[in-house]
């Protein structure tokens, strides 16, 4: 089972790998194993309604379906300080360790920080210029503005998968 460690900033990455079996003492209820390893929605702060995180579940089904990417829709308290980059980065390094290979895309969402974001592992046949991912972020933005979070969320899924269905397909405009 993978737990979302994530949530725990000192727990030194954003997950740990506590067997096969859910329901431990160390199972958290948040991220619980699955056919591909994690959780399609990791939302402790409870963004989303039980609806919005059925529908977005079974987009990031399909997606991970069309791409072959992991997707992952993932909601925080808080960065407490912690960059953007340096929180990917440990999620990006707690499923390498646990998963054997970093291929997540992560579509992010932290309210309290006013901020939205994607982020991609290294293992995909994609790596974002700065250029794309603000293109991303900026249509992603106005609808986390009005609280459209499930919205937004779907934006940058969206957005992701089209960069990889154009390195899927270079001819693909």
């Amino acid at each position: 089972m993978l737990t979302a460690g994530f949530i725990l900033p000192w727990s030194g990455g954003a997950f740990r790998y506590t067997g096969d079996e859910a329901g431990g003492a160390e199972d958290t209820g948040i991220a619980s194993a699955y056919a591909q390893g994690v959780d399609r929605v990791i939302d402790p702060i409870d963004l989303f309604a039980p609806a919005e995180e059925a529908r977005l579940s079974g987009a990031v089904a399909e997606a991970r379906a069309r791409s072959g990417a992991r997707f992952v829709v993932l909601t925080t308290r808080g960065l407490r300080g912690e960059t953007f980059e340096r929180f990917t980065s440990r999620f990006h390094g707690g499923w390498e360790r646990a998963t054997g290979r970093n291929d997540a895309a992560i579509v992010f969402v932290s309210p309290s920080d006013s901020l939205v974001g994607v982020s991609t592992g290294h293992d995909l046949p994609i790596r974002p210029s700065a250029k794309e991912r603000q293109a991303i972020i900026d249509r992603m933005k106005p609808l986390a503005r009005d609280g459209r979070f499930e919205a937004a969320v779907m934006t940058g899924m969206e957005g992701i998968e089209d960069l990889l269905a154009q390195a899927a397909d270079p001819d693909r405009t």
